[in-house]
């Protein structure tokens, strides 16, 4: 008798969490699935995140340890290019690179122009944010590439400051988002936008 109403006791216990417990697990499995999928489009840019051969040979090349073609390939001269670049830092000579190394790389790489200082880089960033902050990582891109042809476009004002402040030019200038605060990912943008990384 005892052990009947036990049990019934259990059932009504696993009855009562049961239901707690399947959506519990089923809203889990949903976030993780989320997750994926946003990953996929849109990243949590950084700057080990953009690391691709292409764009190392390019700031080897701009720092003088690659002469060879920028082709994206991983071949001899590429490898032999960042084993000279890990021996000129202090680092063992492997000749293969790693998220701690592409961020050294990047680093040496935008101390290396003087064409744009740290104000240019937030200003676009502010731009970038404003007008694709919501937007995938290429359309941010794409902001800021859109002001870098006009600068060389005869048609618009020779300077970052003033095709981004030309009359009409972006809609965040005249609604007044453009002060807003730059997000990591905007600043990163601005940064390979003004360096030519992804050019």
């Amino acid at each position: 008798m005892k052990i009947n109403k036990l049990n019934k006791k259990i059932k009504y216990i696993i009855l009562l969490i049961l239901p707690s417990l399947i959506i519990s697990g089923s809203l889990f499995l949903w976030n993780i699935i989320f997750y994926k999928i946003n990953s996929i489009d849109e990243p949590n840019i950084n700057v080990s995140e953009l690391y691709s051969v292409e764009k190392m040979q390019k700031m080897l090349s701009v720092l003088g340890f690659y002469t060879g073609d920028i082709d994206g390939l991983n071949n001899i001269k590429t490898s032999e290019a960042i084993r000279n670049f890990q021996l000129f830092y202090g680092y063992e000579g492997k000749g293969s690179s790693d998220p701690a190394l592409y961020q050294l790389l990047y680093n040496e790489y935008l101390k290396s122009s003087q064409d744009y200082n740290e104000n240019d880089i937030m200003l676009l960033a502010r731009l970038i944010e404003a007008e694709a902050g919501e937007g995938t990582w290429y359309e941010m891109i794409s902001i800021g590439n859109t002001v870098l042809s006009r600068i060389e476009n005869p048609a618009y004002p020779n300077t970052l400051a003033g095709v981004i402040f030309d009359l009409g030019a972006f809609k965040s200038v005249k609604n007044g988002k453009i002060w807003c605060i730059p997000s990591n990912k905007a600043i990163s943008a601005a940064q390979d936008s003004l360096y030519g990384i992804l050019k």
